[in-house]
Order: C-alpha cells, then sequence, then structure tokens
C-alpha cells in the first residue's frame, strides 16, 4: 500500500495504490485525519487503476468523510470501475461521490488541474484519536 498526499489550497488530493485491509486501515486514517486536523477542508482520494480496500479497510476512508462534512467540505473519491462497483455495494456513497476521472472531480471542486504530485512521506500521527470532535462526528 501507498499513500502520498498532495496539499493544494484548502484541500488535499491523497493518492493511493495498493490494498488496503484491516492491518493498512490505521495509517491510512491517521493521514487522513491528520490533514483534515490541518484545516483541509475538501479531500479527493485519487485510487490508482488496481487499489483495492477490504471492508476492513474501509475504516480510515469513512471516518476521513464524516469530519470532512461535519467541517462542511466535500469527500471525493476517484476509482476505477472494479472499486466503484465495490464502494456502492458496501453503502457509504452517502458520504462521498465517486467519480471516474481526477479531472471531472477536481471539476466538481471547483479547482483546476494541479501540476503531477511529488512522492512524498505519509506524516506521522498518533494512531489514537481522542479527539472531542472526532467523538463528536462518530457518535
Amino acid at each position: 500500500m501507498t499513500i502520498e498526499l498532495e496539499p493544494m489550497d484548502d484541500m488535499t488530493i491523497v493518492h493511493l495504490s495498493g490494498h488496503f485491509d484491516g492491518q493498512s486501515t490505521g495509517d491510512l486514517c491517521d493521514a487522513l485525519v491528520a490533514e483534515v486536523r490541518k484545516g483541509r477542508r475538501d479531500m479527493l482520494v485519487d485510487c490508482a487503476p488496481g487499489t483495492t480496500i477490504a471492508r476492513t479497510g474501509f475504516r480510515g476512508l469513512v471516518i476521513a468523510a464524516s469530519l470532512v462534512r461535519a467541517g462542511r467540505g466535500s469527500f471525493r473519491i476517484v476509482a476505477d470501475a472494479e472499486l466503484e462497483s465495490w464502494l456502492r455495494k458496501v453503502s457509504f456513497t452517502h458520504l462521498f461521490s465517486v467519480h471516474h476521472s481526477r479531472e471531472s472531480a477536481l471539476a466538481m471542486f471547483g479547482k483546476p488541474q494541479p501540476p503531477a504530485p511529488v512522492a512524498a512521506n505519509t506524516p506521522h500521527c498518533p494512531s489514537h484519536l481522542d479527539d472531542r470532535r472526532l467523538a463528536d462526528v462518530l457518535w
């Protein structure tokens, strides 16, 4: 699994590739929540073709989407047809919209196409999420 973050104004574009499961969901969740805590209002998760997310790996996306929506932002996912089908099957599309291309997702944010991303290290944030706002959103 690979997570790359691309900050852009008040949003973050998150590039995912590989397989995300119960063992990797903590890293994904920590990276996404850290971006929300930095004040990023909108988030675009751009999944490379062939990226897979097991049901147990989905937790990080649900938490981040809930936090972004609570802050009146938008959470969008770019996915190939197979991943999109799976996302619709697990019934969380009320939290985010799914797009087939980065360009169409960015257009929905009203943002121009940024330059190609530069690989970045995933920031570390504590794996415990004791933030009151997170508790309020999830409960």
